[in-house]
């Protein structure tokens, strides 16, 4: 039961997402049928999403994959087993090329993790600048327009194979 409480209480980046178009969501209405309570409880609910997402993504950084941890894995058990065969050591041989794969299968999860990173700045890219044009703000949709070509250029970045 307290794994379940302590999911509930870890930031998500999905969650923090849904919040923030829905405070968008909730002050463009405001802002059209004129009430300020609508207008501020969008704008709060808006920030609290930025916030979660902010949180998590801090929260991933240290838990998730690192291309940079992989690399050395890689080249260190890849260096481990070469010399295991050189001097004929099988365990060596062995742990190295567990190493190396390991190494390989976290770069593979990383490229995952960033592929998927950038399409989910690509949809919220799409989805300010569509808010961004309802309500005629030419701001809002530039900056929309840059988070989603980032976006689209981490998912072409890290194109699984």
């Amino acid at each position: 039961m307290s794994n379940q409480n302590n999911s509930e209480a870890q930031p998500s980046q999905v969650m923090g997402n849904i919040k923030q178009y829905a405070g968008m969501a909730e002050e463009t209405i405001g802002n059209a049928i004129g009430s300020q309570e609508w207008t501020d409880a969008g704008k709060a609910l808006q920030q609290e999403g930025v916030k979660e997402i902010s949180e998590a993504k801090q929260a991933a950084e240290h838990a998730a994959p690192s291309k940079a941890n992989a690399n050395v894995n890689s080249v260190v058990g890849g260096a481990k087993e070469e010399v295991g065969n050189l001097v004929g050591h099988k365990g060596m041989t062995n742990s190295g090329a567990e190493q190396r794969q390991a190494g390989h299968n976290e770069y593979e999860a990383a490229k995952a993790g960033e592929y998927l990173e950038g399409a989910g700045d690509a949809v919220r890219g799409k989805v300010e600048g569509a808010v961004g044009k309802v309500v005629g703000d030419e701001q809002t949709q530039s900056r929309a327009q840059q988070i989603e070509q980032q976006g689209k250029q981490a998912m072409d970045l890290n194109q699984p194979k």
